[in-house]
């Protein structure tokens, strides 16, 4: 069996990551809502 702490780093990690897209995309769906107005 793997080691718990094996686990809960690959946990992390997958979680991490879909953390990071999860903000990203929200950022990206606000920065284009907010820049039509200072790209027009």
């Amino acid at each position: 069996m793997f080691p718990a702490d094996v686990i809960l780093q690959c946990f992390g990690f997958s979680v991490g990551i879909a953390l990071v897209g999860y903000v990203i995309s929200l950022f990206l769906d606000w920065s284009e809502e907010e820049g039509d107005e200072d790209d027009a």
